[in-house]
């Protein structure tokens, strides 16, 4: 069963407003954007300098927007976390993901790190770092 969303928290989560600021975001090529490090179309919010990717050939925005601070704290999650499946310290990333999901206490398909905020971030890491050092110890 999917979660249910307010309009507001679908919006935020399709990248069409921006969570900072509440404003409808742009579609814009990022490499027509100064403070865009990636090429490809992206949604973004000029005004808190936030953007998200969009997938491949598409508008479609990967997730939510996010400011520098955000982006470097989604990179750290992923490399823990796909450290954990890739190493197969759990079965498959299928299994990573609901592990992580009963750790955060979220719905499985609320468990996408583009969809996390700060707090979250932290947290995935923290909980990653410890089972990455209690299997490798």
């Amino acid at each position: 069963m999917a979660t249910k969303l307010t309009e507001q928290q679908r919006l935020i989560f399709t990248g069409q407003i921006c969570p900072y600021c509440g404003k409808p975001t742009e579609l814009a090529d990022g490499d027509d954007v100064p403070f865009v490090a990636t090429s490809g179309k992206v949604r973004l919010c000029r005004d808190c300098e936030a953007y998200v990717g969009c997938h491949r050939h598409t508008s479609t925005a990967m997730g939510r927007l996010a400011t520098r601070e955000l982006r470097a704290l989604r990179q750290q999650a992923h490399s823990r976390f796909d450290y954990i499946w890739r190493h197969r310290l759990k079965r498959s990333r299928y299994n990573a993901y609901s592990w992580l999901s009963l750790r955060l206490g979220m719905p499985t398909d609320m468990v996408h790190i583009a969809y996390f905020d700060e707090i979250q971030c932290r947290r995935v890491i923290a909980i990653c770092e410890e089972y990455i050092h209690k299997k490798e110890g």
